[in-house]
């Protein structure tokens, strides 16, 4: 039990001087792969035929960004359904009925190329990684003691 105490108290040092040490590349990445997300959901907007007179950029990225936050609160797993409903009430309100079938299909389209691709995808690499054992390392004989970050207070002592 120890171990996992040491563990964990490890983990976190590393943790620490990960973020201490990287913080603005961890936060550049972040924003990008969030804007990297939201222009799928513009770009399936647009292709359902979404165009901007109808829903500007600057609403679908409202509602992009309050739906994000909607799927912090874990209410399912990743959101499923709940950050869904948020982008179909949001996209929808102010448009004409005739138009929420496309916003609709957008929103699934959006969830299918975001979501629904990365799990059979994980799935296909997890099994290539149990087949193929050339590229792993071997367990060492001990345990590792050192930890490659260094927080301020052990750098002072």
């Amino acid at each position: 039990m120890s171990d996992m105490g040491e563990g964990a108290v490890r983990f976190r040092r590393d943790t620490i001087g990960l973020v201490e040490h990287r913080w603005i590349r961890l936060t550049f990445f972040t924003l990008l792969s969030q804007v990297a997300l939201f222009f799928v959901l513009l770009l399936a907007l647009r292709h359902m035929g979404i165009d901007e007179s109808e829903l500007s950029a600057a609403k679908a990225f409202a509602v992009y960004s309050f739906s994000r936050l909607l799927s912090a609160i874990p209410l399912t797993p990743g959101g499923v359904g709940v950050i869904d409903l948020g982008y179909v009430a949001g996209l929808t309100s102010g448009l004409p009925e005739s138009e929420h079938a496309e916003v609709v299909a957008a929103v699934l389209i959006f969830r299918l190329l975001t979501y629904g691709i990365q799990i059979p995808l994980g799935a296909f690499t997890y099994l290539i990684w149990l087949k193929n054992k050339s590229w792993r390392k071997d367990a060492p004989d001990r345990p590792v003691t050192e930890t490659a970050y260094v927080t301020e207070p052990e750098a002072q002592a």
